[in-house]
C-alpha cells in the first residue's frame, strides 16, 4: 500500500481521485456526501429533496429578485420542484464549490475577534499605540 497516492482534482467538472496502485490506474469521483464531508458539512446538507417548494423558491427568487407570477419565477419553481423529488449531484458540487470549510470561517472569525479585543476600545475606537 505504500504506492497508493490520492489526488484531488477540482474545476470545471466533478472532484475525483486518483490512485495508482501498482501499474493500475483507477480514478473514481468524489460523491456529494464525500464533498461535503471534506468542508466539514453534515452528511446530505446539499441535497433538497423533500423540501418545500413553495418555500425554497420564494426564498431563492427574493434572493435573485424575481417577481412571483414572472416567467423567471414559473421556471425556477418548476426546477425546485424536481430538485425536491430528487437533487441531481451537479447543483449540490457546484453549491459544495462555491462554499467556505466550516472550520476555516470559524479560525478566521476567532482571529478577527481577538485583534479587535486587542486594539479596540468597547467603543470601537482604536487605542492609542
Amino acid at each position: 500500500r505504500s504506492n497508493l497516492c490520492g489526488t484531488l482534482k477540482v474545476g470545471g467538472g466533478s472532484p475525483w481521485i486518483a490512485a495508482v496502485d501498482r501499474a493500475v490506474y483507477t480514478v473514481r469521483r468524489l460523491t456529494p456526501t464525500e464533498c461535503e464531508r471534506l468542508q466539514a458539512f453534515p452528511d446530505g446538507w446539499t441535497d433538497i429533496s423533500g423540501c418545500d417548494v413553495d418555500a425554497v423558491t420564494s426564498r431563492v427568487a427574493s434572493a435573485l429578485k424575481y417577481s412571483p407570477g414572472s416567467r423567471s419565477y414559473d421556471l425556477l419553481k418548476k426546477k425546485v420542484a424536481s430538485w425536491s423529488r430528487k437533487t441531481p449531484d451537479s447543483p449540490r458540487y457546484k453549491a459544495i464549490g462555491n462554499s467556505m470549510t466550516t472550520y476555516v470561517v470559524n479560525v478566521i472569525g476567532r482571529r478577527i475577534q481577538a485583534y479587535d479585543e486587542l486594539h479596540y476600545d468597547e467603543v470601537g475606537t482604536t487605542e492609542a499605540m
